[in-house]
């Protein structure tokens, strides 16, 4: 039972950090790695699959939710969607090298 909590806990640690939410993922792969808890390929396929399925999620958020944006609860402002968008329509791919860097709402 150890080992099936050990591979879920490392696809919901790779789920949310493949999302908004903050996560260290990569901390608990090297920890359960090196601890030898469980079988290292499925390990490493259950981090796959939950950083994967994470990173559908923010797909679908942004897809789908999108069309909210001028609700109150909406959690990004329709300034700060509409400028990101624009970047974005600019640079093309190559400013999603970029999206990991925090920005600041006060610009």
């Amino acid at each position: 039972m150890g080992d099936l909590a050990a591979y879920g806990g490392m696809f919901w640690s790779a789920f949310l950090a493949a999302t908004v939410l903050p996560g260290a993922s990569e901390v608990m792969l090297v920890a359960l790695l090196v601890s030898g808890t469980g079988d290292p390929w499925i390990v490493l396929v259950t981090a796959t699959v939950g950083n994967t399925l994470g990173s559908v999620a923010n797909w679908a958020c942004g897809r789908f939710l999108a069309r909210y944006r001028d609700r109150r609860w909406f959690p990004v402002p329709a300034a700060q969607v509409d400028r990101f968008s624009g970047l974005f329509r600019r640079y093309g791919m190559a400013s999603l090298l970029f999206a990991w860097r925090p920005s600041s709402a006060t610009r």
